[in-house]
């Protein structure tokens, strides 16, 4: 995992209300006091898959994989609470 620099902040900020979304999805309404990512990961496939830790609350840190597709559009497709 990388430390996030200003410009992933700014990139995954944006999908913010995604990762609500998809926890909503979950059966995880949860609001985010918080929205600090913290590191990630690339995988380049058919687009490209960003692993992400982000902390979303002073004591919730989750782990979000989002598949970020070629056409630009993105689809969260899992979230692991981080110890």
């Amino acid at each position: 995992m990388k430390a996030v620099d200003a410009a992933t902040t700014t990139l995954v900020t944006g999908w913010k209300s995604a990762f609500e979304k998809y926890l909503q999805q979950q059966g995880r309404n949860m609001t985010f006091t918080s929205f600090k990512p913290i590191s990630y990961k690339t995988q380049v496939v058919a687009g490209v898959n960003y692993t992400i830790v982000i902390q979303v609350t002073t004591t919730i840190t989750i782990e979000f994989t989002v598949w970020k597709k070629l056409d630009g559009t993105i689809q969260v497709t899992k979230a692991v609470d981080k110890a």
